[in-house]
């Protein structure tokens, strides 16, 4: 079962008004972080956005995503 999940892959898309500005494959299961610092995982445009936030939590073999107020997604 381990090895099943290592072969996975997490894609995940920025879209901004409509239109997808960054995609990124992780095969590495990791935490990640979106913001606008440059050590995030993804940067995120915007003058709202935080510093950083974790999005993706990895913990115990699985990918958790971690909404905060006011955030949407599918």
């Amino acid at each position: 079962m381990a090895e099943a999940n290592e072969k996975r892959v997490l894609r995940v898309g920025v879209v901004h008004d409509g239109h997808l500005i960054q995609e990124r494959r992780f095969r590495k299961a990791e935490d990640i972080v979106v913001g606008k610092s440059r050590k995030c995982t993804l940067n995120l445009p915007g003058e709202l956005v935080p510093d950083s936030y974790r999005l993706f939590a990895y913990e115990n073999g699985e990918y958790f995503l971690r909404f905060a107020p006011g955030m949407t997604g599918t």
